[in-house]
């Protein structure tokens, strides 16, 4: 909005409303519109295996954990993982099922089922379905 302070006295005073409730709404849609730009900005990683993570944030490295959507097509998987000593993750089946390998062990999710493991071992998730799957996982401390 640009104008004096005079203008936008006389543009309250001819709607019959107090200065401050010409501007009521602005402060809530400037955290829209910054809401927006920051649902615009978060990273999308695809990967040929058929794999697709999504941070679900932003500034990551400010964060003490890394929500990621993973997606995985058909048959898809995520190449293997080994993060540094204390590293945990959180998976939780969103649709469809996907099975992990974690270390020598292999574990197959269904919707709703989680799981929480210590992600310093190397793993990798793989869809055993023709259909998508996703997975909401949660890393902790944060890293990339």
């Amino acid at each position: 909005m640009t104008g004096t302070l005079d203008s936008h006295t006389r543009i309250a005073a001819a709607l019959g409303i107090h200065l401050p409730d010409l501007y009521k709404d602005v402060l809530s849609r400037i955290e829209e519109m910054k809401e927006k730009a920051a649902r615009r900005k978060l990273e999308t990683f695809s990967h040929s295996s058929g794999a697709v993570a999504q941070l679900l944030t932003t500034g990551v490295l400010q964060k003490k954990m890394t929500p990621i959507l993973l997606k995985l097509k058909g048959k898809g998987h995520t190449e293997t993982e080994e993060f540094s000593g204390g590293a945990e993750r959180f998976i939780y089946i969103l649709k469809g099922t996907i099975e992990l390998t974690l270390g020598n062990e292999r574990q197959v999710l269904k919707h709703g089922a989680s799981l929480y493991f210590q992600a310093s071992l190397p793993h990798h998730f793989r869809n055993p379905l023709n259909s998508e799957s996703w997975c909401l996982s949660v890393l902790t401390p944060s890293s990339l």
